[in-house]
């Protein structure tokens, strides 16, 4: 094996890389990045004891958590609403975190960001050159880089 096929795609992983989803593209970042793993320590300094001790509402909760995602889904690309492009905000992406109806979507980030495999240097490079997935959905098969 080539010792340079296991190597992390450092900025693939903090920043994202993009994944199909439907004729759209979503860029997902690796669970537990610099920003993320940072996110939560600070959550878990801030509020630990409250989660521990059942001291805290769900929808607290799901509102704290909710602050994660924009560390994980970093972009957004082709996404349109009554035709009008959605352009990625953290606030947008929050929002949608805490929305029953997007549950399914985050799931489906949450997989593709804990496989690191999404985020080696010769996948990516490897994924490249396929053609993107027009399945709907988030697909931890291809990629198309466009940046």
């Amino acid at each position: 094996m080539e010792i340079n096929e296991i190597f992390l795609d450092i900025d693939a992983a903090e920043n994202g890389r993009w994944f199909p989803y439907g004729d759209a593209e979503v860029r997902i970042a690796k669970w537990m990045n610099k920003g993320h793993a940072t996110f939560l320590r600070d959550i878990s300094k801030e509020h630990g004891l409250k989660f521990a001790n059942n001291a805290i509402s769900e929808e607290q909760a799901e509102e704290l958590n909710a602050g994660q995602w924009p560390h994980i889904i970093t972009g957004l690309r082709g996404f349109t609403d009554g035709g009008k492009p959605v352009k990625w905000t953290a606030k947008l992406i929050k929002t949608l975190s805490v929305d029953p109806k997007w549950s399914a979507f985050f799931k489906s980030a949450i997989l593709l960001s804990k496989e690191e495999a999404n985020y080696r240097e010769a996948n990516i490079k490897a994924l490249e050159k396929s053609s993107p997935s027009t399945l709907s959905g988030v697909t931890g098969g291809r990629v198309k880089k466009t940046d």
